[in-house]
């Protein structure tokens, strides 16, 4: 699970060092998604069998499979039922939220937060979570780029472009003095 979590960080810094806009957003939620998955797992005692249940979000099934490669790692067995020990994950908040900085230049923040509870013996145990977020500045049309469809979590809505003097008063202005112009010169022309 490391060499997961060292590839995928070392892929991050290969798409960064590539291109000039953010990295895809699917590669960001995957690597903060392990950071998440590997803290909880980090609380686990080690157990030959467990329940998993991974609260109602978009992206259950990701997570899921995600906390399931982990718990396999640790040489944790997943049953459906009747287990010793109970793990249930809660879905707080993944997301790709954006935010205008100005002009065209957005704020993109990709957040990964999970909370966990591990229920042994009739004791339940809260762990230890924390959110893993990243935010870079970019581009509107460089964000839109670095979006991904594949999950609800990788990409966001995109707030509206601030309105400016030209969009405004100006380019109105320049369409109706360039309609009144055709106007007047379809009339002087017929005219003569």
């Amino acid at each position: 699970m490391k060499a997961l979590c060292v590839g995928s960080l070392l892929l991050l810094c290969v798409c960064t060092a590539r291109s000039g806009g953010p990295p895809p957003s699917d590669v960001v939620i995957d690597s903060l998604l392990n950071g998440a998955v590997q803290q909880i797992v980090s609380g686990i005692a080690k157990t030959d069998a467990a329940t998993l249940h991974v609260s109602s979000h978009p992206d259950v099934q990701y997570v899921e499979a995600s906390m399931l490669e982990a718990l396999h790692a640790i040489g944790v067995s997943i049953l459906t039922i009747d287990a010793p020990t109970s793990i249930e994950v809660v879905i707080k908040d993944m997301a790709t939220r954006y935010t205008v900085l100005s002009g065209d230049s957005v704020e993109r923040e990709v957040i990964v937060s999970l909370s966990a509870t591990v229920k042994r013996d009739g004791t339940v145990t809260p762990l230890n979570t924390s959110a893993f977020r990243r935010v870079d500045a970019c581009l509107r049309k460089e964000a839109i780029l670095a979006e991904s469809l594949q999950h609800a979590s990788t990409h966001g809505n995109m707030p509206e472009a601030e309105r400016t003097f030209w969009d405004d008063v100006l380019e109105p202005a320049i369409f109706v003095a360039a309609a009144a112009t055709t106007v007047i010169l379809l009339f002087t022309v017929r005219s003569k």
